[in-house]
């Protein structure tokens, strides 16, 4: 280039200075909009994410259960023993989740089992006969300061396992 095409840097206006800030102001306002953007996006979809997690450990559990339920050469007690046991596994905090079914005077409860004052409970039902209880309980924990202790999702978890259970029991009687 010519040195007389060069322009230098004192040569540019200042009209011409303010405009290339200008433009350069809505570019970095366009940049940090899309930022705003992504970062709510992200967080959607981390939600999103969570929650399906939930309902994926929610159809595990039911999957396992009615494994269980089908095994024509298991006693009823062993059956019902073993989904009290496989049940924490479709809560939100397993780790926190204990079990206790009550059935025409028997008593099935996870290892973990304590009562608590957050609890879920669905009756077992033979027809139209209340027969038993089945009862979730969550145990204490910080997490349950910060977060929702049970999902609503949850709790038609516990009522389907419920009227799985008095489906079985009617079936083998």
């Amino acid at each position: 280039m010519k040195s007389s095409q060069k322009k230098d840097a004192n040569s540019i206006s200042k009209a011409e200075l303010l405009d290339a800030l200008k433009e350069a102001h809505e570019q970095i306002q366009h940049m940090k909009n899309l930022i705003s953007e992504y970062k709510w996006l992200e967080g959607a979809l981390r939600r999103r994410t969570h929650e399906l997690s939930e309902r994926a450990k929610e159809l595990d559990c039911l999957y396992a259960i009615s494994t269980r339920l089908v095994s024509p050469n298991d006693l009823l007690q062993q059956i019902l023993v073993d989904i009290i046991n496989i049940m924490p596994n479709g809560w939100q905090y397993p780790e926190a989740t204990c079990v206790r079914l009550l059935l025409r005077g028997n008593e099935y409860r996870t290892s973990n089992f304590c009562e608590t004052k957050l609890k879920q409970t669905a009756f077992i039902r033979q027809g139209k006969k209340r027969i038993g209880v089945l009862e979730v309980y969550l145990l204490p924990s910080p997490l349950h300061n910060k977060y929702q202790p049970f999902l609503p999702q949850e709790k038609h978890l516990l009522d389907s396992i419920a009227t799985w259970i008095g489906v079985i029991i009617e079936y083998r009687k």
